[in-house]
């Protein structure tokens, strides 16, 4: 028979009354799909939800690494400013060592030079004060002192002539301080001096030189270092080769008549 209307109406009110013969018909009339699509809505709602999401992190994400990227170029920025800045110091600090080394070197020369120029006065009035009063120091050693320098001048150039002294040995002989010719025991003896403010081994063995050398001459020589100080060591050099030592004009008499008397002995036994 056929469907009518009130057919519809009654089983619509049905329907209403029996809510599990709803559902019931709704999965009869409706594709699985379609009754799915709650869930499936519901599902896509949640997958934007999480888009969404993600995408604002994303979004927060970027900006941060923009903020990051910043950052690091203004610091990178600024470390390329502090190396230039570093390479300026450097060049400040290499041209400031340079400077400084130029300068240590003009004090090195000039402090040498102003020891040397030091010594050089120290020396020339050391020389001058044994020169000045050789009478009163060098009379304590030996009787009618005098200086000999020029007496001691002309043998030097009879003796250069004559071929028994070479050139070298005349300037040696004629740089020495002090040539004082004066009497010890009634025999004629030279004193050959050399001054200087600190007395040096090289001083020692220039005055045995100049002293062997006027020995060629004929003179009895005995080599004496003055000066205002004297090393420990230079004076147990001196003793070994038999050289008077003076200390601003004071000296070992016992040591300096040791000295004398032995070499106007052997002069003696020489001549004998």
């Amino acid at each position: 028979m056929a469907f009518t209307v009130e057919d519809l109406t009654d089983l619509i009110a049905i329907l209403e009354q029996r809510p599990e013969w709803r559902e019931r018909l709704r999965q009869i009339l409706l594709a699985k799909e379609i009754l799915e699509l709650p869930q499936l809505v519901e599902r896509i709602a949640r997958a934007i939800d999480k888009l969404v999401q993600e995408a604002e992190e994303s979004r927060q994400w970027r900006r941060k690494v923009d903020e990051w990227r910043k950052e690091a170029n203004e610091r990178w920025q600024q470390v390329l400013s502090e190396l230039q800045e570093m390479r300026e110091w450097q060049r400040e600090v290499i041209e400031w060592q340079r400077q400084v080394t130029r300068w240590t070197e003009d004090m090195s020369l000039w402090r040498k030079k102003a020891e040397n120029d030091f010594a050089y006065l120290n020396g020339s009035n050391r020389e001058r004060y044994y020169r000045d009063k050789a009478h009163a120091l060098f009379g304590r050693l030996v009787r009618h002192g005098r200086d000999a320098t020029i007496k001691v001048m002309e043998r030097l150039q009879e003796a250069l002539k004559a071929g028994q002294i070479s050139r070298k040995e005349m300037n040696a002989l004629s740089d020495s301080d002090v040539l004082w010719l004066g009497e010890y025991g009634g025999v004629p003896v030279l004193l050959v001096c050399e001054v200087s403010f600190t007395v040096s081994g090289q001083d020692v063995i220039k005055t045995v030189h100049c002293a062997e050398i006027a020995r060629k001459l004929g003179y009895i020589a005995v080599p004496v270092v003055a000066g205002a100080e004297i090393p420990d060591e230079v004076r147990d050099q001196a003793k070994v080769v038999n050289v008077i030592i003076m200390t601003d004009g004071e000296f070992d008499h016992e040591y300096a008549e040791q000295i004398l008397k032995r070499t106007v002995e052997r002069a003696g036994s020489k001549h004998a």
